[in-house]
């Protein structure tokens, strides 16, 4: 729920996944058991999925480059600093 930019949307970390039906029309109507089934797949990818968090967002995967200086969590308002003065390919080139 973070507002734009300080999203890792914003910035082609995340993204989120939903199923098609039987008709092929998209839904997030799935039993919790497939919503899993999609996070353990991401997570063996290396993904973070917001099913797991305390208030789950099942549709919910990204990639968060690990920081030393903050214990291994990466805070992302130094990341949009750094966009906005060296462009989103520099940050890109981090990682």
């Amino acid at each position: 729920n973070a507002p734009a930019p300080y999203s890792w949307h914003c910035l082609g970390m995340a993204g989120d996944l939903v199923f098609k039906d039987e008709r092929g029309a998209w839904t997030w109507n799935v039993p919790n058991e497939k919503w899993k089934e999609l996070g353990t797949v991401g997570e063996l990818f290396g993904l973070e999925w917001g099913g797991s968090w305390k208030m789950r967002d099942y549709p919910h995967f990204q990639m968060i480059p690990i920081d030393p200086d903050t214990e291994g969590k990466f805070n992302i308002y130094p990341a949009v600093f750094f966009i906005a003065k060296n462009g989103i390919e520099a940050f890109w080139n981090l990682l």
